[in-house]
């Protein structure tokens, strides 16, 4: 089934997004902060735009989920005046950034950083939406995905957005979104996956036209 996101989700959707974040894997393998990881990934959806995020249940728990925003300028600046200035404080606060783990993971981060390629062309004006979406390891396979997809796109339709975008590393997402009609938008190499994964990753922007 699925349903607009409850409050009571919250823990689930957070529990999710931390055992998916490295390809689908979860975060231990580049981060050991798994709460601070979570409000990166979450906390602007759950607790600023709860209202466009939706959740998949099956055997009666929450498995999967999209968190969407309607408007990534919006989205954007909430993020950079009240949602990363509370990460590093809470990091600094935990000594979160002191962590052997992390401090390897940060390095590798500003390096790609500085070399600009975190650069994005705003495509706001035509896709002025965007989501994350997430499933449970044990639930793939089943569809839950593009019953995800579904739903949000009809929600977007309702409120008269005309047009979403989402950003992947991972191959398999890329051709799942294509198979839900979206095409790349941007490419660009993302160098600190390297470490990680033992080969060269590239961050792509998919979009879809939504038909009014």
């Amino acid at each position: 089934m699925i349903r607009k996101y409850q409050k009571n989700d919250r823990a689930a959707v957070r529990r999710i997004s931390c055992n998916t974040a490295f390809l689908g894997q979860p975060a231990t393998i580049f981060l050991d902060a798994d709460r601070l990881l979570a409000d990166v990934l979450t906390r602007y959806f759950t607790d600023y735009e709860s209202e466009s995020s939706l959740v998949a249940i099956k055997d009666k728990q929450v498995v999967g989920y999209i968190n969407g925003a309607k408007n990534v300028t919006v989205m954007n600046k909430i993020l950079r005046s009240r949602i990363i200035p509370y990460i590093i404080m809470e990091g600094i606060r935990s000594c979160a950034y002191l962590k052997p783990k992390n401090l390897r993971f940060l390095g590798y981060f500003i390096i790609s950083f500085l070399k600009g390629e975190f650069y994005i062309p705003d495509f706001s004006r035509d896709y002025p939406a965007t989501f994350h979406i997430n499933i449970d390891a044990g639930y793939r396979g089943f569809r839950i995905g593009k019953m995800l997809i579904d739903h949000y796109l009809d929600l977007l339709r309702g409120k008269r957005v005309p047009g979403v975008y989402c950003t992947t590393v991972n191959d398999q997402a890329r051709r799942f979104f294509a198979k839900q009609g979206f095409r790349i938008l941007f490419r660009k190499r993302r160098s600190y996956w390297d470490n990680y994964t033992g080969e060269r990753l590239v961050f792509s922007v998919m979009g879809k036209i939504l038909p009014s």
